[in-house]
Formats: structure tokens, C-alpha cells, sequence
């Protein structure tokens, strides 16, 4: 048997598949335009905010300001609580009514208390009486003879019934004002005088000298909130020089004189 040598066989080649391509998302050039495109986009958010904080800040700024300033406000201007004046609290308030005439009559009181300026040009007797509803007399003001003018009060004792009518006893021409107790002025300390007055008293407890160059009669009273309500300070004829103390105000005092009269602190 024949041997013939082996012939190398040809090689076929055989087509190689095409190398596989990687994702479009998993290329370079995908990440570095996601990359631009991310960035992009916090640009405009923080180019945005920035155009948009100032007007807002300003606003919040504005906002924040008005609001710490109200309390601010609030507190610089409080509500003022109106004043009150106790003696137009605690006698009546009315409109002031002045009366004149000549020779003895009676008038209508506008209130129980009050305090009553008067003159007169007679040379006899001058008297005011003041009377309840019933015409009974419930305190003598004035009793003086001639001439007079000053100021008194009445109602204040509390003695017998409302004040309701005035009676007047004169022999010349005569004019009275009837006026609240509120508008009475106040008490300076030392105060001087010359005759009849009232005052109102809004100091401390405290002693006072008090003096008076008369003939007649030398009364003061003083009218207060006090236990008492109504205490006499002096009560005496002609000439007078003497301490007394009083009370914390606020308070009335009413001077009845025919003559200069002091008052200063002791």
C-alpha cells in the first residue's frame, strides 16, 4: 500500500462576530454630556435664586422690620389711661350758674354740693342759708353784716338733708356763683388769704401753723376721705397763731375769715 503524505489542510476562516458595542449610556462622551447638562441646570437654579433673593430678602427683610418694629411701637407709646380728678369723681360736675339780685330771695341750687362765691354791697346783714327740699335749714355759709365777697361751700357736712335751694337775706345788691367743687384751685403751702376761701388739698399728712388778723370769726375745716371725713382745724374769734396737723389729701380745705389768714407748713 501506497502512502501518500498528508496534505495540510487549508484553514477556513471564519467570519469573527463584530466586537460587541458598549451601551450608548455607558460611553465616555454620555457621561460628559450628562456631566454639562447637571451642571447646567445647578447654574440656572443658583443663577435663579440669586435674581430672586435680593427682592426676596428685601421683602423677608421689610417684613421681619414692620414686625420688630410694632412691639417697639407699642411699647414706646403705651395707651395712655386717661386722668382722672377725684374731686370731679367724687362730688357732682355741672355747669357753673351765676345768680344777682337786691335784697332778700331764694334760688335754686344745680347740685347737694358745691362752692359759692359771692358779694354784696349792703351795710346790714348779709346771710345765706342753705335749705333741703322740705325748706329746712341745713347750714349757714355766710352770716356776716356789710359788705362781703368770698368764696364757701356747701353740702359737704353731710348734716340734715339734700342741699335744694339757697335763701338769700340782704339789704343791697348782691350776686352769687354757684360752681362744682372740682373747680376749686389748689392749696399752695404757704398760702395766704383775706377772708373766705376754699382749696384743694393733694399733699401729705402734715402740720401746718396757721395764723389769722381778724375780729370775727377764724374757721377752718377740712373735708377728706379720712375715717371722720370732716375734721375742725381751728374754730376760734379774733386774732389767732397755732399748729395743727392734717391728714393726707386728696382733701378740701375751707377757710371761713373776716380777716388776713396764713398757712405754712410748721
Amino acid at each position: 500500500m501506497t502512502h501518500y503524505p498528508a496534505q495540510p489542510q487549508p484553514q477556513i476562516s471564519l467570519p469573527q462576530a463584530p466586537a460587541r458595542k458598549k451601551p450608548w449610556y455607558l460611553r465616555w462622551w454620555s457621561f460628559t454630556i450628562a456631566a454639562v447638562l447637571v451642571l447646567s441646570c445647578f447654574g440656572s437654579i443658583l443663577g435663579g435664586g440669586d435674581e430672586d433673593a435680593p427682592a426676596g430678602g428685601a421683602d423677608d427683610t421689610a417684613t421681619t422690620t414692620a414686625s420688630a418694629d410694632e412691639p417697639a411701637e407699642a411699647a414706646e407709646e403705651p395707651a395712655e389711661e386717661a386722668e382722672t380728678d377725684y374731686f370731679a369723681d367724687a362730688y357732682p360736675v355741672f355747669d357753673a350758674v351765676t345768680e344777682s339780685g337786691s335784697g332778700a330771695s331764694v334760688i335754686t341750687l344745680p347740685a347737694i354740693q358745691g362752692i359759692l362765691t359771692a358779694s354784696h354791697s349792703g351795710s346790714s346783714n348779709f346771710i345765706l342759708t342753705v335749705l333741703d327740699e322740705n325748706n329746712a335749714m341745713t347750714e349757714l355759709p355766710v352770716n356776716t353784716i356789710g359788705s362781703y365777697k368770698g368764696t364757701t361751700a356747701f353740702g359737704l357736712q353731710g348734716l340734715g338733708g339734700d342741699a335744694a335751694s339757697l335763701q338769700i337775706e340782704a339789704d343791697g345788691d348782691w350776686e352769687i356763683t354757684i360752681a362744682p367743687v372740682a373747680d376749686v384751685p389748689e392749696l399752695a403751702v404757704p398760702q395766704e388769704g383775706d377772708g373766705d376761701g376754699v382749696y384743694r388739698y393733694t399733699g401729705d399728712a402734715a402740720t401746718w401753723q396757721l395764723s389769722h388778723d381778724g375780729d370775727a370769726n377764724f374757721i377752718v375745716s377740712y373735708v377728706s376721705d379720712d375715717i371722720l371725713g370732716w375734721s375742725l382745724l381751728a374754730n376760734e374769734i379774733g386774732t389767732y397763731e397755732g399748729t395743727v396737723p392734717v391728714t393726707a389729701g386728696p382733701g378740701l380745705v375751707v377757710v371761713n375769715a373776716d380777716g388776713e389768714w396764713t398757712l405754712a407748713e410748721a
